[in-house]
């Protein structure tokens, strides 16, 4: 090897003739020997060597450049200097190719960024890769005639800093092939267990993996021509579930795709009447707006189908209601969906198009949408409102002023407008207890008082009799306030707080007939009276025929609405708020808007009553599968919908029937886990001595606040039943008719006429009786009525088995087919002509719907130890870890306040105190004093079986058994 190599841009012919002479002037050296001399030397600035590379390399070239790739990553590896290929020349004279390579840190060689000029491209501030003047070339010649000896020569004149290599090495590569089911931040973990400090990043590791899992999703490069692929193959053929396209109008400006899902409305679909819509943005990178149709079951959200639609523009012509509806009457041509109940935001595409799939259901606006819509709408100070119909209002109600009117309207001067600028309190007059709407009628001799309360507070206004005994109830605060309030204040927790006024909104807020007021002294709504209208609005939102007005009788569907308009005039009218009137009357009390949001307006109390199910699913569908992936391709969306969610949902939906693992325990469902907090904490509200009609048989209350809760309870209904059995959490369903629950173990405690045996009445799954089962566990032995609950495989032929057809006393239609809601549910329910495609239905003896003749899953279900822990009193566990909780609660609690009160050194409240807490402390102490003792003795003992003859050595029994060492 000799230092005489003179790269550069010089003639080929003339390399061509010195490369022939250092051929026969130099000696060959092996390929490893080369390698080693380069790899020991500490300057390398320049060489050229004839080196033969027989037998140096494993694998086997297929030409020629693959052998001097190699050597020159070889050369690479000892030089820490990455040469990239350049070129190649080939000399016919000699017969001969020769491949050149440059520095990669070579300045001459480097390419000047351009920064992309698409819209929308964000440009980075990473900086290139240092590069030096380091002349950096290898030049690698190969003859024909003697393929295994080469000729290389080298020039490098800057001793710079090395090329760190970034690349993912192969076996991490063959690791990411090999599970490409984990998620990105899984397989980094892995990785760094084996390399620890990897030159590559995560970012790499997640292309890679990116790459290899396009594989299932990307059928063509076009995204949507893919994800149409997709919805194609899964409507044909699925491992498991298939999905239904649905046709779609082709409409200048728009895209669109759909489809819906079948397993879930052939189990389901008979049962749901109450479906939601919602749609989400930023699921996708190509700006398609995605909405998901979902039916209520059993007080979650069941996804039927999925709406993508692109736009080109806002869709005012009607164009996007146009898509929706025609997949909303998919559902209701194809598989007969007839909801009784409708529900969405405020958005107008989405409401036309559920009024017109669906003209005899009650649409329902969501109760935080409206009040939100509310909200904002008056703080924005500077907006009129659109025209209101003076005579419209006046042909309903004869009573409303006609020159009430907005101040554009108005003929009177602007000084006469008046508006009041802080808050009038709310006179609520009582007579005898009960409110009056007008003036009390004329006291009658002896015992009768009457009361007027002012901003919550009760001022007498009539002297009484010094002989007639006061009741307490003059000093309670009106309970219905009081929800009102806590509503409210949850709303504004939702809204994150503190209230602002805004000079003006966007455009898509607003009316075409909203205009900007040029009136530097026009305020639409003055900030303290928007909380009260928000009250007004909340109580009539809530208000329904089921429930009973305050310290009176229920009220008519009429009667609510009529109250209502007269409410929300009065308000107004008496504090001059024209243009809240105004906007009041047109855009919510109309008739046609009334029967959009007021929940009055349909005999059926629904159980949604907010969109929160459908943001839920979002929420999930982005944290659970989409967190991944950045601004996704639409095909890779459709992907995850159909094959993921579907999966993940008729799983869980499974589990919310109340024949699901009949005799085994099961985990309460969210809806029951709510109502249970609820019910809970409604049992430990203080009740006061005031006398209210509650009836539980009907599940009634005349207190005014059961129509605000979410579960429609009240203190004075949960304390009359008392803390029940822990089998109603399980079995109890809200029904949308009155009594809204019915269930043998709600029975009053106080009221003795109301006993005897509890007979269940026939329902209709509209009613809300859409359970098959009715948690009486004396039915599950003896053959007395269990096998009718559970469902049997199916045969060959792909039908249900004669010994499988169900007819149950309390059950819902499982198929589409049955619309006729009114029957008698104990009826046999109408079979589907449509064939099964079910791989199988759920039965007590396999844990997934597989075939009976299908035994490649039988093996794994098989579990060798022949016992199973802890599934028979999972149910009682959660009870007990809940009880655990609340005593640590209420230990806590009671030492804050004996540690703030015996600071203050007061005997007669210590002396009080401790001779009530006597007897806990007590068993307190002698709990701590067990629990010492067997810290100390437990581990010793032979058996962990109860025993013992004296009282203390079966206590101590009770305590070890099971009892955790160690922690």
């Amino acid at each position: 090897m000799q230092e005489n190599f003179f790269p550069g841009q010089h003639d080929d012919d003339a390399d061509a003739d010195n490369d022939e002479t250092l051929r026969t002037e130099l000696t060959e050296v092996k390929f490893d020997d080369f390698i080693h001399m380069i790899a020991s030397s500490e300057e390398v600035h320049n060489f050229t060597a004839l080196v033969n590379v027989s037998n140096s390399f494993s694998e086997k070239f297929n030409n020629s450049k693959e052998m001097a790739n190699q050597i020159a990553n070889r050369i690479w590896q000892q030089l820490k200097y990455r040469f990239v290929y350049h070129s190649q020349y080939t000399q016919k004279r000699s017969d001969s190719t020769r491949y050149r390579y440059h520095c990669a840190q070579n300045s001459e060689r480097q390419k000047s960024s351009k920064k992309s000029a698409k819209e929308g491209v964000k440009h980075r501030d990473k900086e290139q890769m240092k590069s030096f003047d380091c002349n950096g070339w290898l030049n690698i010649k190969v003859w024909d005639d003697c393929s295994h000896t080469v000729l290389i020569k080298l020039i490098h004149e800057n001793d710079h800093v090395p090329y760190w290599k970034i690349d993912v090495p192969d076996d991490v590569k063959a690791f990411i092939d090999k599970n490409v089911a984990f998620t990105p931040t899984q397989l980094w973990d892995k990785i760094l267990e084996t390399h620890p400090t990897p030159n590559f990043t995560r970012k790499a590791i997640y292309h890679l993996w990116n790459e290899k899992s396009s594989l299932n999703w990307k059928h063509d490069a076009n995204e949507l021509k893919s994800a149409r692929m997709i919805i194609d193959q899964a409507s044909k053929e699925s491992n498991l579930y298939t999905v239904q396209h649905i046709p779609l109008p082709d409409m200048p400006g728009f895209i669109g795709i759909a489809f819906a899902l079948p397993e879930i409305l052939r189990k389901w679909g008979g049962k749901i009447r109450e479906i939601s819509l919602d749609s989400t943005w930023n699921t996708n990178g190509s700006n398609f707006e995605v909405y998901a149709l979902l039916g209520e079951l059993s007080g979650s959200g069941c996804p039927l189908g999925y709406l993508l639609l692109q736009s080109s523009h806002s869709g005012e012509g009607g164009e996007k209601a146009k898509y929706i509806q025609t997949f909303l009457e998919y559902f209701q041509k194809e598989w007969n969906i007839k909801p009784i109940i409708t529900l969405t935001d405020k958005d107008m595409s989405e409401i036309n198009a559920f009024l017109a799939a669906f003209p005899e259901a009650k649409h329902q606006l969501c109760f935080w949408h409206c009040l939100r819509a509310i909200r904002t709408r008056l703080s924005i100070i500077r907006r009129r409102p659109k025209f209101y119909d003076v005579k419209e209002a006046m042909m309903e109600f004869p009573w409303i002023d006609k020159d009430f009117v907005r101040c554009g309207q108005a003929n009177l001067p602007q000084s006469s407008q008046y508006v009041a600028q802080t808050s009038i309190p709310r006179v609520s007059v009582f007579f005898q207890g009960v409110q009056q709407n007008t003036a009390p009628e004329p006291l009658v001799p002896t015992g009768k008082r009457m009361t007027i309360r002012l901003n919550n507070r009760v001022q007498s206004v009539v002297s009484l009799p010094p002989t007639l005994n006061l009741t307490p109830n003059d000093e309670e605060l009106d309970d219905d306030l009081i929800e009102d309030d806590t509503l409210l204040d949850q709303f504004e927790n939702l809204l994150n707080g503190s209230e602002q006024d805004s000079e003006d909104g966007p455009d898509w807020m607003f009316d075409k007939e909203e205009t900007t007021s040029s009136d530097p002294n026009y305020v639409f709504c003055p900030s303290s009276h928007r909380k009260q209208l928000l009250r007004l609005f909340m109580k009539h939102f809530c208000q329904h025929p089921i429930f009973s007005e305050r310290k009176g009788g229920p009220l008519t569907a009429k009667q609510i609405r009529a109250n209502a308009v007269k409410e929300m005039y009065d308000f107004c009218h008496t504090r001059g708020l024209r243009e809240v009137w105004g906007y009041m009357w047109a855009c919510w009390y109309t008739p046609k808007m009334w029967r959009l949001w007021a929940r009055s307006s349909s005999p059926y109390l629904s159980r949604l009553r907010t969109t929160t199910g459908v943001e839920n699913f979002w929420r999930q569908l982005k944290h659970n599968y989409l967190h991944n992936h950045a601004r996704p391709r639409l095909d890779l969306l459709v992907w995850i919908l159909v094959s993921k969610v579907t999966r993940s949902y008729m799983a869980r939906m499974q589990g919310l029937e109340s024949t699901h693992r009949l005799g085994r325990s099961r985990a309460l469902t969210t809806y029951q886990r709510r109502f249970k907090e609820s019910w809970i904490q409604l049992e430990r509200t203080t009740v006061s001595g005031k006398e209210y009609k509650t009836d539980v048989s009907m599940w009634s209350c005349n207190c005014g606040s059961q129509k605000y809760h979410p579960h429609h309870l009240c203190k004075h209904l949960v304390q009359a039943v008392g803390h029940p059995d822990k089998s109603l959490w399980k079995s109890l369903t809200r029904r949308r008719v009155s009594p809204l629950y019915r269930h043998p173990l709600l029975r009053s405690t106080v009221d003795e006429s109301y006993g005897g045996e509890f007979i269940e009445p026939d329902g209709t799954v509209t009613d809300g009786d859409d359970f098959a089962w009715s948690g009486d566990v004396s039915k599950l032995g003896n053959r007395e009525g269990w096998e009718m609950l559970v469902e049997k495989p199916i045969n060959t032929t792909g039908e249900e088995s004669t010994e499988g057809q169900i007819l149950r006393k309390r059950t819902h239609r499982e198929d589409h087919s049955c619309s006729e809601d009114d029957t008698n549910i104990n009826g046999d329910p109408a079979r589907s002509k449509r064939p099964r495609t079910d791989q199988g239905v759920m039965n007590p003896f396999t844990s997934s719907p597989i075939q009976e003749n299908d035994t490649s899953n039988r093996d794994r279900m098989s579990d060798a130890s022949g016992f199973e822990y802890g599934t028979d009193d999972e149910m009682e566990l959660d009870e007990l870890c809940e009880a655990a909780d609340d005593a640590i609660e209420e230990f806590r609690k009671i030492m804050e306040t004996l540690k703030k009160q015996r600071s203050k050194r007061n005997r007669l409240w210590m002396k009080a105190a401790m001779t009530d807490l006597k007897t806990s402390v007590k068993a307190v102490s002698q709990f701590n004093q067990d629990i010492r003792t067997i810290e100390h003795t437990g581990r010793s003992r032979i058996t962990t079986w109860g025993g013992g003859k004296s009282k203390e050595e079966k206590r101590l029994s009770r305590l070890a058994m099971g009892f955790t060492f160690g922690l």
